[in-house]
């Protein structure tokens, strides 16, 4: 009589674990790591507004961290962020920040072309202030009466006192930002951020980012 042929567990299990093993590499093949994101940025604080124009531009980097997030792999997207938002004018008014940032989709991310979501971050943050420090044109008196000839010397004193008359200072803080945003066709989005950076010597790199973006 013919022995029955045994069938190894390990074996007969090897085709299933493989099938799996594959979906889940289809499936993390289908996550976009990096982000870019750019787009402008407004200055939310008078002390800021009164050494910069409020309207500047702003570019953002983004990278996935492995693992679900706080929200689960469903709905939670965690990542580094890399934020550069610049304001000029007169004086000027930039920001450079790194950030750990959680976004959480308002709904499922189940083939939906647009997905809505919310986001906390809380990172680190350098501002840098180009800043009026006062000053005068000489008193007031720029030789302008007496011109020697119809040239006077007035215009370039007063371009060496204006040049005087700005400083710089650089200052690092813990700040943190929140946002809102939505997903489209999987690989591109649009944020409304705002972030509290801190400030340079007394003036404020805080601001709201309008910001559209690419996933790669």
């Amino acid at each position: 009589m013919a022995r029955k042929r045994r069938i190894n567990p390990a074996l007969a299990a090897t085709p299933v674990a493989l099938g799996l093993a594959s979906a889940a590499h289809a499936q993390d093949a289908t996550i976009r790591p990096l982000s870019v994101r750019v787009g402008a940025t407004i200055l939310t604080s008078s002390t800021g507004r009164e050494s910069a124009d409020s309207l500047g531009w702003r570019l953002g980097l983004g990278y996935s961290l492995p693992g679900v997030g706080l929200a689960g792999r469903e709905r939670g997207r965690p990542s580094i962020d890399l934020d550069y938002a610049h304001n000029s004018g007169g004086g000027r008014v930039s920001t450079l920040g790194i950030a750990y940032v959680e976004r959480i989709a308002l709904a499922p991310r189940d083939g939906r072309t647009s997905v809505p979501y919310f986001g906390l971050g809380i990172g680190l943050y350098n501002v840098s202030a180009r800043y009026s420090v006062g000053g005068g044109s000489n008193g007031g008196s720029s030789n302008g009466g007496s011109s020697n000839g119809g040239t006077s010397n007035g215009g370039a004193s007063l371009l060496q006192s204006t040049s005087s008359r700005y400083a710089t200072k650089d200052d690092f803080h813990f700040g943190g930002k929140l946002l809102l945003g939505v997903d489209m066709a999987d690989r591109y989005f649009a944020e409304v951020s705002y972030d509290w950076a801190g400030s340079a010597a007394g003036v404020s790199g805080d601001s709201v980012g309008l910001m559209v973006g690419m996933r790669f």
